[in-house]
């Protein structure tokens, strides 16, 4: 990721070796910028001037003697592009030794903020707003050695939009004057965050006093008691129905309901539990649950199993979780305290099993807690037993989603890879999602895979019912080489894209081996909610809307192509075509290709094959495809010159209006604009003519060329048309379509909607603009586009489906795309623009939003049987 700025502040080193290190990496990239500082001023006061250096929109915090992961950076920047109201992020993180050695990972839990009162589990790495973190004048000299916690306090209290991204991404160094080696190693750290908490306490109108227990936890008492009422209920009553009728009954604030009517809380562990539950925020609070001998029952649940169960009762936990209030996924009904008011207000009914209940008002924004100060023995048995099996597959918060859940004692889950049946050869992880809720039904997957000892890997997908996604292989990964050294090179990334339908979807992850054979990755339910808004009625943001009204993907199942219906008229005379089909290792779709061409009826097309020196075979299907058009057309007689591999101009002609294949070759070429080029070299036509170029892997609708010709014959003015596009997979079936308004030239300029297989213009356009610029590799159409426009160019979208553009796992514009291909995309928008134009400029922008909208009401009124015009 390369969009950063590194601000360093000397507070004034005395080495002269730190000078020089630092001002040889600033003149050797002008993204360093170093400021130098007299006197040392402490931790505070230099990043404080750090803070002032800052340029960016967001920050990241980054220590004298610790490292960033590779992929860090990228891994914030598009979880913000993803959700754009975040203030902050944080990851999960590990410490290294002196020697470089990775040691005590720490997998957190989502934004807590009672737990965050107790202990900095935030910790690294941290990335906030920038102008957030100005406007709380950054961190407090008071507070040096714990500075980023207490300005965390302060954050907090400004923001609840913080994410958590579950992914190692900063090393934490020990060291003697480390606080990740020594706990207090700066003397009074304990002492100054409890008066950081308490300050917090105090500015949040929150009358708990705050309590130093060392080693940085906090613990947090009542001083007082909001009223409560003790509910006792007979094991095998229904938790909810009994706290709803006591809702009814009595008028306290809080409710505690206990299924053991003789094992009370002690008054103090009582007044905690009950002030915690009172807090606005808070939901369900439990104590921490104990056997009889004295070790954890539960404290906290996963949807299925206790946390930390078996643990002793006295020790730490899971870095504070035993000692420090937190958040939990859910709570066990045996002992629980609760609001009246929430009560009240529950949308079920007695009826409710307390998952639903728990997970009701997790849906209102309300945590549910563990009060570490409250620890109770229990006797009676769970009134509910286990919550049901099919809710394993909902996503856990604050239990880390590298953790075992299904054990809840913070062992890490299996590897992903370890029900594959080779799961000792695949290597792979799922990096995105972080969240496999689906509120549209849009997903972006995103990871890594390699075979090690294996043959490569061919291929990824994911099926999920009747749906078969294939996916991006071959991206770049540099990050997974440099921390895996049997990966096989850096580009071991994969990226699967696509739309599923309303409700509970199992969705499967394949890799294909280059033998053939497929090994499954892993598998997991998401939960695709209903759109409430039609997508032209206003509903879905750019994301959905480029989901689903331009999909690259499969969109509903296959289905064999309804194919379009044109109007039928003849206007003399028409123009001829000259068509260039660029081809390169696409043998197995390329006879189609052709014979999407040669079996157009009633138009004059002079067309070449351009292919660039292929492996596959593709030189002898050529030939063959050549020859039967030969003999169809009564000329069987007639064949290729085998030294320059061309057909005599009138070979394939037996009578007027039937195209013709007057040159192909097979030989190394420059890429795809290379071939386009030598292949229209080989062409002539009248100003007036049209010239198209259609890729090895798509093809023609029957009639399209003959409906373009007699547009063309019937617009003398028009110079360039285009129509919508049918997305077929590599059987030539359908899985989606493209619905396109009419044509926006300022949308042109935004970006290119145009599907290329469906473009024609005049031959005078392309004389005037000079051709096709082979200098691009993947948006010389765009580009083309774009020249034309600024030349003058009357454009046109025609209302009727053209060509097939067909997905598939070798398409060339899969995974160059990504790096390339983007590349020069933005330098054609910033080409056009003048000036930079940042990815959420367009993702925001009124215009473009408009035109998928339109989009999608074409998509709606011709399932009505209406053509919009």
């Amino acid at each position: 990721y390369s969009l950063w700025e590194l601000c360093v502040v000397d507070d004034g080193s005395d080495t002269p070796a730190v000078t020089e290190c630092l001002h040889r990496f600033a003149a050797a990239d002008a993204r360093i910028r170093i400021k130098t500082l007299r006197s040392n001023v402490g931790i505070s006061r230099a990043t404080n001037e750090a803070l002032a250096m800052a340029k960016g929109e967001f920050l990241v915090l980054l220590d004298h003697d610790d490292l960033l992961r590779p992929h860090c950076l990228s891994c914030f920047a598009e979880h913000l592009s993803r959700h754009p109201d975040r203030d902050a992020l944080y990851s999960d993180e590990d410490k290294i030794t002196a020697e470089g050695r990775r040691v005590m990972p720490f997998f957190k839990p989502a934004f807590s903020p009672e737990f965050l009162r107790g202990v900095m589990y935030v910790g690294h790495a941290l990335c906030v707003r920038t102008s957030l973190a100005q406007s709380l004048n950054g961190f407090d000299p008071a507070y040096d050695g714990v500075q980023d916690f207490e300005f965390l306090l302060r954050l907090s209290e400004r923001t609840s939009r913080i994410s958590h991204i579950p992914s190692i991404l900063y090393h934490w160094r020990q060291s003697a004057t480390s606080s990740a080696l020594h706990g207090n190693v700066k003397g009074d750290m304990d002492e100054r965050q409890c008066a950081a908490v308490q300050a917090h306490l105090q500015r949040i109108g929150d009358t708990r006093q705050a309590v130093a227990l060392g080693g940085h936890r906090i613990k947090l008492t009542a001083p007082d008691t909001p009223s409560f009422e003790l509910i006792h209920a007979n094991a095998g009553a229904k938790p909810v129905a009994v706290l709803l009728q006591a809702a009814h009954d009595h008028s306290a604030d809080v409710l505690v309901l206990s299924y053991d009517a003789d094992l009370p809380l002690p008054a103090a562990s009582l007044s905690d539990l009950v002030t915690l539950a009172a807090r606005a925020d808070s939901a369900c609070v439990v104590p921490v649950l104990l056997a009889g001998d004295g070790r954890v029952l539960e404290s906290g649940r996963t949807w299925r199993q206790p946390v930390m169960q078996n643990f002793h009762a006295e020790s730490d936990g899971y870095n504070g979780t035993l000692r420090c209030n937190r958040e939990v996924d859910h709570v066990s009904p045996r002992f629980v305290a609760i609001k009246r008011s929430l009560i009240l207000k529950l949308n079920g009914s007695a009826q409710s099993t307390w998952l639903q209940f728990c997970q009701e008002l997790q849906s209102r924004g309300l945590f549910h807690r563990v009060c570490a100060t409250a620890r109770l023995p229990l006797k009676a048995a769970d009134p509910e037993g286990e919550p049901a099996a099919e809710n394993a597959a909902t996503p856990l918060a604050y239990f880390n989603p590298h953790l075992d859940p299904n054990k809840g004692d913070y062992s890490l889950a299996a590897p992903l890879d370890s029900r594959a049946p080779m799961k000792n050869s695949v290597r792979f992880a799922v990096d995105q999602p972080d969240d496999w809720h689906l509120p549209s039904g849009c997903l972006i997957l995103r990871g890594w895979c390699f075979a090690s000892g294996a043959p490569p890997i061919r291929a990824v997908r994911l099926r999920t019912g009747t749906i078969e996604l294939s996916g991006v292989i071959g991206m770049p990964r540099p990050d997974v080489r440099a921390s895996l050294a049997e990966a096989p090179d850096d580009n071991t990334g994969f990226e699967i894209r696509g739309t599923f339908p309303v409700g509970n979807q199992t969705i499967v992850i394949e890799a294909q081996l280059n033998d053939g054979s497929w090994h499954e990755l892993f598998s997991r339910t998401v939960q695709v909610k209903r759109q409430i808004l039609p997508l032209w009625l206003g509903g879905g943001d750019w994301k959905e809307l480029m989901f689903f009204q331009m999909p690259a993907h499969m969109a509903y199942p296959a289905r064999a192509i309804t194919l379009e219906k044109f109007p039928v008229t003849r206007v003399l005379p028409q123009p001829v075509f000259s068509i260039v089909t660029p081809s390169f290792n696409h043998a197995r779709f390329l006879p189609e290709t052709m014979r999407s061409v040669l079996e157009q009826a009633g138009v004059q097309c002079d067309y070449v094959v351009q292919d660039g020196g292929s492996s596959d075979g593709s030189h002898a299907l050529i030939e063959r495809v050549a020859e039967k058009a030969e003999r169809r057309m009564g000329n069987g007689n007639q064949k290729a010159d085998p030294a320059s591999s061309s057909l005599h101009p009138s070979s394939l002609l037996p009578s007027p209006g039937s195209p013709r294949l007057i040159s192909w070759s097979s030989e190394p070429d420059g890429g795809q604009a290379d071939a386009i080029v030598k292949g229209f070299a080989k062409t002539s036509g009248g100003a007036d003519d049209v010239m198209a170029w259609i890729n090895s892997d798509d093809f023609y609708l029957p009639g399209a060329l003959g409906f373009v010709a007699d547009y063309f014959a019937r617009h003398p003015d028009v110079d360039v048309v285009y129509g919508h596009r049918i997305v077929v997979n590599e059987e030539s079936q359908e899985i989606a379509r493209w619905f396109l308004p009419k044509h926006d030239p300022e949308v042109l300029r935004l970006n290119d909607f145009v599907p290329q297989e469906t473009l024609f213009w005049r031959r005078r356009i392309w004389d005037k603009v000079g051709g096709l610029d082979s200098s691009f590799k993947f948006a010389m159409d765009w580009d083309l586009l774009l020249r034309f426009q600024a030349a003058g160019a009357k454009i046109v979208r025609v209302p009727y489906f053209l060509a097939c553009f067909r997905v598939h796992a070798a398409q060339k514009t899969s995974a160059q795309m990504h790096s390339v291909g983007q590349e020069e995309i933005t330098r054609l928008r910033e080409r056009t623009h003048g000036r930079p134009f940042p990815p959420t400029e367009l993702e925001t922008h009124p215009r473009l939003l408009r035109y998928l909208r339109r989009s999608a009401f074409i998509e709606f009124l011709w399932k009505l049987g209406i053509r919009a015009r």
